[in-house]
């Protein structure tokens, strides 16, 4: 039984000044590892996008994204090169929306801590008073204010929604995933808080 190293296939990537170990299976799915496989994890090491990449190996580009690294002649040990900016995610415009719906997600969880907090008040002011009727116009307040987070959440969904990202751009992309996610986990606690007004008032 071959080892795991020996399903591996190991090279050297120069970008500028820079040398880089980078490891490849060597069959994908049962295909022999292909340019493009290649290309993903020059982006995923290097944080060059495959869009921008230039790939050099003996003096000869790797144009044919589909085509194997086998039929270019790279095997185990073979220096290549990359010509290439890097991802600056500070001048990209995408990222720079991303970071103002991050920092609006913020400032709405604070709201939603506030609102915790009161009903959390409320509660214990009820165990003095026993009396949940005195307190159902401050939770009719809060069921609005929940209604407009969700509202406001909502809309940062679709903010995320509307941008064109590039498949190239990967670090984009699970950027706006991170950041769905977060979304999702508000919305869960606003739907529990919501349940819980409900069930305050029987």
């Amino acid at each position: 039984m071959a080892s795991k190293d020996a399903e591996l296939l190991d090279m050297i990537v120069k970008h500028g000044f820079h040398k880089h170990s980078i490891r490849v299976p060597k069959q994908i799915s049962g295909q022999q590892v292909a340019v493009k496989d290649l290309e993903l994890e020059i982006q995923n090491c290097i944080k060059v996008p495959v869009g921008r990449q230039k790939i050099i190996f003996k003096g000869r580009f790797l144009k044919e994204s589909e085509k194997s690294l086998a039929s270019y002649g790279i095997g185990n040990g073979s220096i290549i090169m990359v010509i290439g900016d890097k991802f600056d995610p500070e001048s990209d415009e995408n990222m720079k929306i991303m970071a103002g719906i991050e920092q609006k997600i913020k400032d709405i969880e604070k709201s939603y801590s506030e609102m915790e907090a009161t009903f959390t008040h409320l509660k214990d002011d009820l165990s003095v008073s026993t009396n949940a009727k005195d307190s159902q116009g401050d939770i009719k307040d809060l069921q609005k204010k929940t209604a407009f987070i969700i509202e406001n959440l909502s809309k940062q969904l679709e903010s995320l929604d509307s941008l064109v990202l590039s498949d190239e751009l990967t670090i984009v992309k699970q950027k706006r995933r991170t950041i769905v996610k977060e979304i999702q986990r508000i919305l869960n606690k606003c739907d529990s808080l919501d349940e819980e007004f409900v069930n305050f008032c029987k």
